[in-house]
This record gives structure tokens, C-alpha cells and sequence, in this order.
């Protein structure tokens, strides 16, 4: 049974960037733990979409456990994806691997054809890999059915983790708001009867990300709101 994996995952979602600056001081009045607290916007098939706040600002992601490892590793701890939305930061990939990695690792995240390049915190890399090009990965992910992390487990034991992508592009929409931009239909239709819609340039940019070959933009929207 798995214990609090909102909370779970929003620790995740608050190491998806390693740290790079010293740790804000805690403030002189701390909030409710109520106020802060992981809340749920949503469960898409295989992933989860959720938000906390962090530092008085709205965090979103979107999160998935491995759906199956190999070898099985002894005392493993939970082995999660997560997609993490801040306003300092878009497109944040993380992989908690359940275990300590050694200095210097690195992971590969396979989806289809594409290799996705993954690299550990240094000097002391910990239980976390973190994507080089989130975009790169989010793109992936969007048109993938699954996805394998390989990593350099415990005395170097290769380790293979699958994580099913189903309901990624929906739990990814839902957290979407979080950015900057948004999303306007003018009242007026067309002769045909279709809608004049406005995109703001962020919101352009990220459905550039889901768009196949050949896709236009609302072939994209059309294919993300049908799942």
C-alpha cells in the first residue's frame, strides 16, 4: 500500500530542480500545513496531476510509478516520474529512483526511438536524476506509450525501470494553467460555424511541443482532447 503519494510526489516535485542556491530560511510565520498541502486536480488513467504551494506559489506536476522494475531490488524505496510546472521554471522532469545513486551517474530515459539524457546532482547525486531538455522530454511523452529509465543501480547494477505513458498528454493539460499566457475564443464564428480561437505565444509553444508530423495545431488540440 502506498503511504501519502501526493505528498510523496510532492516532495519530488520540489527537488526537480537540483539545488543551486542555498535554501530559503524558513518563515517567520509559517503557514497552516492545511494551506500548503498537496491537493489532487485530477487521475488520468496512469498518471496523476496535482498541486501544493511552495514559498507562497502555486507548483503543479504530474506524476506516475513504475510499472514494473527489473531486477527487484531489496528495501527499494517508490520509483516515481514527475513533471513538475513553477513559475521559475517550466518542463522540470524528474526520476526518483528508490535508491542512492553513485557520484557521477547518469540515466537514459528510452521512449520509442529517443534516448533522453538524465544527470544526477553533484557532488552527492542522491535519489534523484533530473532531464538535461525537459521540452525534449515532455515532446517524447506526449507521443509515447511508455517509457524506460535505465540507471546504474546499487554496485553498478544495471537497473530498468517502465513507466506507462497513458494519460501523460491529459495529466500534462491539467497542469498547463500554470503557465504564463492562456486561451480566448472570440464570440463571433466563421461562415462555416467554426470558432475564432486566440492563443497566446506560451500556450503556442507548448502545443508545439504535442504536434506530429504533418499535424497542424488544431489537428494537435483535437488529438490531446479526444486522449
Amino acid at each position: 500500500m502506498r503511504i501519502r503519494p501526493l505528498l510523496h510526489a510532492a516532495i519530488l516535485a520540489c527537488l526537480a530542480v537540483p539545488a543551486l542556491s542555498q535554501a530559503p530560511k524558513p518563515p517567520a510565520h509559517p503557514p497552516a500545513a492545511a494551506a500548503n498541502a498537496p491537493k489532487k486536480l485530477g487521475a488520468f488513467e496512469d498518471w496523476i496531476a496535482a498541486t501544493h504551494q511552495e514559498s507562497g506559489a502555486t507548483v503543479c506536476y504530474a506524476f506516475t510509478y513504475a510499472a514494473h522494475s527489473v531486477p527487484t531490488l531489496p528495501g527499494r524505496g517508490e520509483v516515481v516520474l514527475t513533471v513538475t510546472e513553477r513559475p521559475t521554471g517550466r518542463d522540470e522532469v524528474a526520476l526518483s529512483a528508490g535508491f542512492a545513486y553513485a557520484p557521477g551517474a547518469t540515466v537514459t530515459v528510452q521512449v520509442d526511438q529517443a534516448g533522453l539524457d538524465f544527470y544526477t546532482a553533484q557532488p552527492q547525486p542522491g535519489r534523484n536524476a533530473f532531464a538535461r531538455d525537459g521540452k525534449a522530454v515532455i515532446a517524447a511523452f506526449g507521443k509515447g506509450k511508455e517509457a524506460q529509465a535505465r540507471s546504474p543501480g546499487p554496485r553498478n547494477t544495471p537497473v530498468v525501470d517502465t513507466f506507462s505513458l497513458r494519460g501523460f498528454s491529459a495529466a500534462y493539460a491539467a497542469i498547463a494553467p500554470t503557465l504564463p499566457g492562456g486561451v480566448g475564443v472570440e464570440a463571433q464564428r466563421a461562415r462555416n460555424g467554426d470558432y475564432f480561437v486566440w492563443l497566446d505565444p506560451a500556450v503556442v509553444n507548448r502545443l508545439a511541443a504535442f504536434r506530429g508530423p504533418g499535424e497542424s495545431y488544431s489537428d494537435a488540440i483535437l488529438r490531446l482532447a479526444k486522449g
